[in-house]
């Protein structure tokens, strides 16, 4: 009975997935019809119908966001090609069209002098927050292996000692990597100006001193939300505080 109770509830499953599956694949089909007839209105279309689904990855978001980018639509083409570096970090088109959108900003370039935001900006290019934890729990895993051989191969003492402080060493400097992108994916979440200019000030309301513009394109890191108004950092350690709807933030999740 508990047989025949299970593979009803897996035929009923299968047959809720199998609709869903078909109109994602519709979708993204109709969407690179769309982009290659250059009608990339309806591409965005199509490619926002499967990403509200749920479905998504780092090539649709690279389509989505190469669509906005013939629109010129500089804000949102960036904060869609970010959300493809997510999980394809080391494509090569990727972040040739990164670094060509950025070029096309209305904003001075200026250093990265904030630690944390630096650490993210050299590593996101390399590697995904879930590469670096598989790599550093096999690290830490390894770690414990010499620590166990150590204690039963005492004719091993000198090399194991020596590998044991060298693996504690790489493993410090992945956990600090580790560390700071998921500080930053949870406390400092990156976000992206999407309209032509967001007036950043002082405080969360507008009676506040105004203090600058933030131009289409910028990209900022969220620290805190107040109603509708939302305080963020800059990479060059500025701070302000902007209404939510001026940018959208990189991680949908």
């Amino acid at each position: 009975m508990r047989l025949i109770t299970y593979m009803f509830c897996m035929l009923l499953i299968f047959l809720m997935v199998i609709p869903s599956f078909a109109q994602t694949t519709t979708s993204l089909d109709n969407a690179q019809q769309a982009y290659d007839a250059g009608n990339f209105d309806a591409a965005i279309q199509f490619f926002e119908l499967t990403i509200s689904g749920g479905i998504y990855n780092g090539e649709i978001f690279y389509n989505v966001a190469n669509a906005h980018y013939q629109q010129g639509d500089i804000g949102t083409a960036l904060l869609n090609y970010n959300r493809a570096l997510q999980y394809i970090p080391r494509d090569l088109d990727l972040n040739i069209q990164i670094a060509r959108t950025r070029a096309l900003r209305n904003i001075p370039t200026t250093d990265t002098t904030h630690p944390i935001i630096l650490i993210e900006q050299l590593t996101a290019t390399t590697v995904t927050i879930n590469e670096l934890s598989i790599v550093t729990l096999s690290l830490w895993s390894l770690f414990w292996i010499l620590i166990a051989l150590y204690q039963v191969k005492h004719s091993w003492h000198n090399t194991l000692k020596f590998a044991i402080r060298v693996m504690l060493t790489i493993i410090l400097g992945f956990g600090i990597l580790l560390g700071s992108r998921l500080y930053m994916y949870h406390a400092m979440p990156p976000a992206v100006i999407t309209i032509g200019s967001a007036p950043v000030y002082s405080g969360p309301s507008i009676s506040y001193f105004r203090q600058y513009d933030l131009f289409e394109g910028a990209e900022i890191y969220i620290t805190d939300t107040q109603d509708e108004w939302s305080k963020f950092v800059t990479a060059d350690n500025r701070i302000g505080w902007v209404q939510t709807d001026t940018f959208q933030k990189v991680h949908l999740d």
